[in-house]
């Protein structure tokens, strides 16, 4: 069920949609860090596929953040902790927004490939 799921996630993730911004490469977790607003914010080592949106703090461009606080982002948060203690890649795929962190703009799709 779980790798259906990822597929399905995966699958998704290649459709090219209005409000993707950039995409990181596969990269491990690096730093998590929570915030009383609901935020979860993370690094992915591996850098940006594409250019980050200009709301992207310049000295932070591998940050991404989460909204802990609803639903979905639990469940974004579930695969980055899973990944993280697996030693999983992830890929984030960001909203084109800095919505939920002024200067770290706002995951849209996280994925782990599975190959």
């Amino acid at each position: 069920m779980l790798k259906r799921m990822l597929l399905v996630i995966a699958g998704l993730a290649f459709t090219q949609g209005a409000a993707h911004a950039s995409q990181s490469n596969a990269g491990y977790v690096t730093d998590i860090w929570t915030a009383n607003n609901g935020a979860v914010i993370f690094n992915i080592d591996a850098g940006r596929a594409n250019a980050a949106p200009s709301c992207q703090g310049s000295t932070i461009p591998n940050r991404f953040a989460v909204d802990g606080s609803t639903v979905a982002g639990q469940a974004m948060v579930s695969t980055l902790l899973t990944a993280h203690a697996q030693h999983k890649k992830v890929i984030a795929m960001g909203a084109s927004a800095c919505g939920i962190w002024s200067d770290t703009e706002t995951v849209w799709i996280l994925y782990v490939p599975v190959s």
